[in-house]
């Protein structure tokens, strides 16, 4: 669990209140527009509706970063994230169980992996020629980049399959691929752990 503000909160009271979210390659933002709900806080008193405004940042690396804009007053925020023991996290300075808190503006509050994902760099070659072959990529990598012509990279993030198609040259042939999984019509198929290298090789007449 990512708590960015742990609150009672309300995304339909204003016409732009909602939670909004930006996506790439490289992250997932998930931002909050909304209100607090009301609640008691003393006899006779009441905390009010507050507009709430802050942000979570999902990297590719594991990175988690937490942002807050204007609003954010008269809250009782929990603000951590949790997985179990030993990873369970709260922020001090964020988080206020019984006692409202104002985090307008607050701190920006950055959490790291001690061990970042990193991401697998596919070199493309060929032999016989050892330039100037074009190759099929599906998919693009994480720039958007796909197709090449010997010798290439791309870059991927963990896990992610990658399907290679070579297209030999006039009076050229396959002959074989490796550092992949071959497959049918000048295929082969490669999935991305880690750094790897790609060979197609090619015979003329």
């Amino acid at each position: 669990m990512i708590a960015g503000l742990w609150d009672d909160l309300e995304t339909d009271v204003r016409d732009s209140d909602d939670v909004y979210v930006i996506q790439d390659a490289d992250h997932i933002i998930f931002r909050w527009q909304a209100m607090t709900l009301d609640f008691p806080v003393a006899p006779g008193v009441t905390r009010g509706q507050n507009p709430v405004s802050f942000e979570i940042e999902l990297r590719f690396d594991g990175t988690i970063t937490m942002r807050y804009g204007d609003g954010n007053q008269r809250t009782v925020p929990i603000v951590g994230v949790g997985g179990g023991s030993p990873e369970t996290y709260m922020s001090r300075s964020h988080t206020s169980e019984f006692a409202l808190k104002d985090l307008t503006n607050a701190g920006t509050i950055i959490l790291t992996r001690r061990s970042p994902v990193q991401r697998g760099v596919l070199t493309v070659t060929s032999t016989n020629p050892t330039t100037g072959v074009n190759i099929t990529v599906s998919p693009n990598d994480v720039s958007g980049s796909g197709n090449g012509t010997t010798q290439f990279t791309r870059t991927y993030n963990p896990g992610t399959t990658v399907t290679l198609t070579a297209t030999p040259a006039a009076g050229s042939s396959l002959t074989s691929f490796a550092g992949c999984t071959p497959g049918a019509n000048n295929t082969c198929t490669v999935v991305m752990t880690s750094v790897k290298t790609v060979t197609a090789t090619f015979q003329t007449p």
